[in-house]
């Protein structure tokens, strides 16, 4: 569950910059049918529409747009979490003469 909750928040927040569903789908490299599932699995675990239609893209919800820096935070934290750790070990001691 909580991976799958982490691949719900980085879809969240690509169709929060996007505000498409095709253009967030292609961000994440997925068809567009997967995106808009995980919009409806969004919408389930919110409880919320998250985004409405409106003109040719989408407009957040008060709800949404409340969540998205909290989102934003979570992602960061769970990439600096998976970065590889810099090792810089520090140089060989020379022996003294």
């Amino acid at each position: 569950m909580r991976i799958w909750f982490a691949f719900l928040l980085r879809a969240f927040d690509a169709l929060l910059r996007e505000r498409h569903v095709t253009r967030a789908a292609e961000r994440l490299e997925m068809s567009q049918s997967t995106m808009s599932t995980l919009l409806a699995r969004l919408r389930e675990l919110f409880g919320d529409e998250l985004l409405m239609r409106a003109g040719g893209g989408l407009m957040p919800t008060e709800l949404a747009l409340l969540l998205w820096p909290r989102v934003q935070d979570a992602i960061a934290a769970m990439d600096r979490v998976i970065e590889p750790a810099r090792f810089d070990p520090p140089p060989p001691a020379t022996p003294s003469a």
